[in-house]
């Protein structure tokens, strides 16, 4: 191989041949670009280096390869090879780049850490190790979230997950938070609420969470309850709030003089609201249950 020029190539995305090669995990073909100088500092047009690319595609053998120079370098958007690496689940590449001397902390330029985005994606296989390593939970990304509260946006619409619950006890074991607010006041609590998630209501509570705390727009977490159509969460907060509270609760309104009840009908329309409280008064006079 001794056609230079081949190795210059760009394809419509800046790509040269051993972006691509890294890609696919030919190691084998790697080597022999780096023998002809085309080495790792190369970018394409997102800012993509050939270890991003190997990570993208899992391809560990690769990734050892390419060494540790460039192991964090960063795209267009802030993400290095680990960001990559966490968010497609690549558990030997993030344990190789870890062993390489990779930047555990690294921010996004959205702010977001590699154990952020493996808690987002409910990558509970990779938190564990990141965790083991002394990644920080308690780091915030732009929107002022800790791994806590990645971890439960990873629960949307599936209620209680065994991942989440998971990677919830991890992050408690680990010295979590619980009492972090986002940039909107929102608690690891609302989250919660907010995605229905009722099996970590109890145990955020005995963490210190409070049914009657609000977000800096004065909505608690059954405002977020109701707003998700989540009826056995709301009735899990009323429950919750003992004797004589629960009318409290209902009465307790945001920074627009709404109560739950009033913003779920703004949200939803009346026959919405309607249907939604229908079922939650049917749901409150029967038995306590798990599930969603």
């Amino acid at each position: 191989m001794d056609k230079r020029a081949d190795l210059d190539a760009l394809d419509n995305r800046g790509q040269l041949p051993v972006h691509w090669a890294c890609s696919r995990g030919h190691t084998q073909i790697l080597r022999e670009f780096c023998w002809f100088g085309s080495l790792n500092r190369y970018a394409d047009k997102e800012g993509r280096h050939p270890l991003h690319l190997a990570c993208k595609g899992g391809a560990t053998e690769t990734v050892r390869s390419l060494g540790n120079g460039m192991v964090d370098a960063r795209d267009s958007k802030g993400r290095s090879a680990l960001h990559v690496a966490v968010s497609d689940g690549a558990l030997e590449v993030v344990l190789a780049l870890a062993e390489m001397g990779a930047d555990l902390d690294i921010k996004t330029n959205q702010g977001s850490t590699p154990l952020q985005i493996a808690a987002s994606k409910g990558h509970v296989n990779i938190v564990e190790p990141l965790l083991r390593f002394r990644t920080d939970p308690n780091a915030r990304d732009n929107e002022g979230r800790n791994a806590l509260h990645c971890a439960i946006l990873a629960d949307r619409g599936r209620g209680g997950s065994d991942c989440v619950l998971a990677m919830v006890q991890l992050l408690f074991g680990y010295g979590v938070d619980v009492t972090a607010r986002d940039n909107d006041g929102r608690l690891a609590f609302h989250y919660a609420a907010r995605c229905g998630n009722v099996s970590l209501l109890p145990m955020l509570i005995k963490k210190g969470s409070d049914v009657f705390q609000k977000d800096n727009h004065g909505r608690t977490a059954l405002h977020y309850a109701a707003r998700g159509n989540h009826l056995l969460t709301a009735r899990y907060l009323l429950r919750e709030t003992g004797f004589g509270q629960t009318k409290a609760l209902l009465n307790s309104v945001d920074d627009m003089s709404n109560t739950a009840l009033l913003d779920a009908m703004l949200r939803k329309g009346f026959l919405g609201l309607y249907r939604f409280w229908r079922s939650f008064w049917r749901s409150i006079q029967e038995p306590s249950g798990c599930g969603h």
